[in-house]
């Protein structure tokens, strides 16, 4: 509810309905079919690929091949700079706002107790439960990652800011440069990059 208004989210509506559209112009004839998307549309296409493939082989009877392609996809459940789970709070804030439960992974919901149900907005906690076959492409370095996870902090009354911003990017201090740049960063600060890449 905002400002006395309830807000009502309908990703997973808007998916069947999406795919409904397209069975009347010829996805019910698709045989082969690559289910893709860049950063948070590679997200999606992770977290929603279960629930694609499944709605497709009803949908679509002459399905032999059903593949997903997320690039940029995978968000890593990282703390901040200073050691502050900015991200993850961000994202748990959005998944409980949201009622997710409903739309995430089934298998990766059920494996999770309900405290945890939020995870399953994190490619690394759907991946290992998906039954499509995926192939993810992801750079080492993300710009957006260095930036909003590694460098971000919330906002000033988070989750019940007066701003519209989302989240602050690039903001702790010494690391601006670096986190957008790897070429910015100094040996240290390129000791921790690296480690970001490993996990």
């Amino acid at each position: 509810v905002v400002k006395g208004k309830p807000l009502s989210f309908r990703g997973r509506r808007i998916i069947d309905a999406m795919l409904d559209t397209l069975k009347t112009i010829g996805l019910q004839n698709a045989e082969n079919v690559l289910l893709s998307g860049g950063s948070a549309g590679g997200l999606a296409a992770i977290l929603q690929a279960d629930h694609i493939h499944n709605l497709l082989k009803e949908r679509a009877p002459n399905l032999k091949v059903f593949k997903v392609l997320p690039y940029s996809g995978i968000f890593l459940n990282q703390d901040n700079l200073l050691g502050e789970p900015v991200f993850e709070r961000q994202m748990r804030n959005i998944f409980e706002m949201s009622n997710s439960s409903h739309g995430m992974n089934d298998a990766c919901i059920a494996a999770h107790p309900q405290e945890e149900h939020w995870k399953c907005m994190f490619a690394k906690y759907t991946y290992p439960h998906l039954e499509a076959p995926v192939m993810v492409i992801n750079s080492a370095y993300d710009q957006w990652q260095t930036g909003c996870v590694l460098g971000s902090k919330l906002v000033a009354g988070f989750p019940y800011q007066t701003s519209t911003l989302n989240g602050m990017c690039n903001v702790v201090g010494g690391w601006g440069a670096c986190v957008a740049n790897p070429e910015n960063c100094n040996p240290t600060q390129m000791a921790r990059m690296n480690k970001y890449i490993t996990d």
